[in-house]
């Protein structure tokens, strides 16, 4: 983490000129390299990138780190005198292109900019300190242009992080299957499931409530949970792979369910029964399809 703070740190030394300046209520800021231009005019907008540390170098957050969202803020015409504090103060002066770094007192970061309480642990008297590049100024049309690049970005990542999660649970499913001799179907989804029993009544459509009993259970054979009395459930509320399963299987089936993280509780998991990336083994009957 230090080498990360430490990465932005030097990039933001590359012109240093360490200049001092005060906000209008007194916070000081030095730059570590001027930029260019006016400050930001009401109405627009401040990309940021952002480090800050506590007193003992820990760092709380760095916008380098590569899952973490850009900081966006609001240019505003003036603060009004409920927000007012310097730290706001400094990124309304702000320029493209400028570096620069601050401390600021825990007490007035928590209790004034982010109108909090000071944490357990934190000394409020020992000082933070920030260090922050301008990376665009931006009006609403732009805003707009950047938000919607941004998304398609973060979705595309995630997607990517989802192939690639997907990959390891199908190897890792394979393996426990093969390890025992089970022969199981697959779905394009990834799904592996057994048919015990299969049913004579109707297949339930996605908008449908079922009626069914499960034990739930990990690759290790931690049982997570079980029904005790018959659940009816809308099939569109439950966990992706159930959906693409009981959809193919008539009321009346049985049948094990070998469900890949992703199509599960995903990388949150489930706390604090289903541990995050998790491949589920799901024990299910089917017991009736509820028409609308």
């Amino acid at each position: 983490m230090r080498s990360i703070l430490l990465l932005l740190v030097m990039s933001l030394l590359g012109a240093a000129c360490s200049e001092t300046e005060k906000t209008p209520s007194g916070q000081e800021f030095t730059y570590i390299r001027k930029g260019k231009g006016e400050p930001g005019r009401g109405g627009e907008y401040i990309l940021l990138n952002m480090s800050y540390q506590d007193g003992k170098d820990s760092v709380w957050f760095t916008s380098a780190r590569a899952n973490s969202n850009p900081v966006l803020l609001p240019i505003l015409d003036s603060v009004p005198q409920s927000l007012k504090d310097g730290v706001r103060e400094i990124f309304q002066m702000l320029r493209l292109e400028d570096s620069i770094t601050f401390k600021v007192r825990a007490k007035e970061l928590f209790t004034q900019t982010w109108q909090a309480d000071v944490p357990e642990g934190v000394d409020s008297s020992s000082y933070f300190t920030f260090y922050v590049g301008v990376k665009e100024i931006m009006n609403a049309d732009r805003l707009n242009e950047f938000q919607r690049e941004y998304y398609e970005k973060e979705n595309a990542r995630a997607q990517q992080l989802e192939r690639e999660q997907l990959g390891r649970d199908t190897l890792a499913i394979k393996a426990y299957l093969n390890g025992l001799g089970i022969k199981a179907e697959a779905t394009p989804e990834g799904v592996r499931y057994v048919v015990k029993k299969l049913g004579n009544g109707p297949k339930p459509e996605v908008n449908q409530q079922v009626k069914f009993h499960y034990v739930g259970t990990l690759l290790d054979g931690t049982e997570f949970q079980r029904s005790t009395d018959p659940v009816t459930y809308p099939l569109n509320n439950l966990i992706k792979g159930w959906q693409v399963v009981l959809s193919k299987l008539p009321a009346g089936s049985k049948a094990t369910l070998y469900v890949p993280s992703g199509l599960a509780y995903g990388p949150q998991g489930s706390p604090p029964v289903i541990p995050p990336n998790a491949n589920l083994i799901f024990e299910i009957e089917l017991l009736d399809v509820i028409k609308n």
